[in-house]
């Protein structure tokens, strides 16, 4: 990869700070990219403008946000097939509200953050061989009907 030239503030690269961050995200912690900064010392707002300047590096950032993406999906499955079936309808009820509230948390911010594939809204389009037509009926004759 093509490295950035030139150091942060604290005299580190500017590429292996950046790195550090994907690594974060991919590694055990699976940490947001806000958190890999804050514990990279270095502003979100900063690494923003290195992925700007460097595509090869924006490619491995967004390589690491999709595995977290997927990660955080698996984690959606994970806290559904944890909720305990007891006998106790009350503790099974209170269990089923939690993962719910968990679920329902990851779900929303998925939305936010990537809201093409995670979000509620529906696009209605047609492919370029059959697209969507729209007629308007009124009622009233087209003036070459009347001839």
């Amino acid at each position: 990869m093509k490295r950035i030239k030139g150091t942060y503030k604290d005299g580190r690269s500017i590429s292996d700070i950046a790195l550090a961050v994907c690594a974060h995200m991919t590694g055990p912690d699976k940490l947001s990219m806000r958190k890999a900064c804050e514990r990279e010392k270095v502003p979100p707002t900063t690494l923003c403008l290195w992925l700007d300047q460097n595509q090869e590096l924006a490619e491995h950032y967004a390589r690491a946000r999709d595995e977290l993406l997927a990660w955080h999906d698996n984690e959606i499955e994970d806290i559904a097939d944890s909720v305990d079936v007891s006998s106790d309808v009350q503790m099974t009820q209170a269990a089923v509200a939690v993962a719910k509230l968990r679920i329902d948390a990851r779900k929303w911010v998925r939305g936010k953050q990537m809201p093409r594939r995670y979000g509620d809204r529906t696009t209605h389009a047609g492919d370029p061989q059959a697209p969507i037509t729209l007629a308007v009926v009124t009622g009233v004759p087209h003036a070459s009907e009347t001839d």
